[in-house]
């Protein structure tokens, strides 16, 4: 038998997303539209880089900047929904950039393609650097544990039948 009164469920209410949860939260906006722009300026110079014998790397780089946009605005929805495996979204999201980026570089060393190979490692020592914090940071904050819940947790909450 219900009473109609609401029962306070014991899962505590999420924090909002605050802090230095700031930090990445405007990256994971930032970063999709920067991608964005990379991918629409990168296509447009394709062809020049094909004309220069390098379509088949360029054509991989700019493959991988695709998944890894699509990747971001996942987890960046993830993010913003304040999902419980949005902070391991975002650890493999940094980890997806590192090793990819690191795959790329392997390649163009391989292919002798050296001016590609030099921003492929500011990107790489960007990404690492971002990664060192952000990844422990991810991994054991109390903010991010307390912001991070499952959605399906608040669903019992001032539920007449709990």
């Amino acid at each position: 038998m219900t009473t109609g009164y609401a029962v306070e469920s014991s899962v505590p209410k999420p924090l909002p997303i605050g802090g230095l949860l700031l930090l990445p939260a405007i990256g994971i906006v930032l970063s999709p539209i920067v991608g964005v722009v990379a991918l629409f300026i990168g296509l447009g110079a394709f062809t020049e880089v094909q004309a220069a014998g390098f379509g088949a790397i360029y054509a991989l780089e700019l493959v991988t900047t695709g998944a890894l946009l699509a990747f971001s605005v996942y987890t960046a929805i993830r993010f913003f929904g304040r999902r419980s495996d949005a902070p391991t979204l975002m650890i493999i999201l940094m980890l997806s950039g590192l090793v990819t980026g690191a795959a790329l570089l392997l390649i163009e060393w391989g292919v002798g393609a050296s001016e590609f190979a030099v921003e492929t490692i500011k990107g790489l020592f960007r990404d690492g650097f971002s990664a060192a914090i952000w990844i422990p940071y991810f991994k054991q904050s109390k903010r991010v544990k307390a912001t991070f819940v499952d959605s399906g947790a608040d669903l019992t909450r001032n539920h007449p039948m709990v």
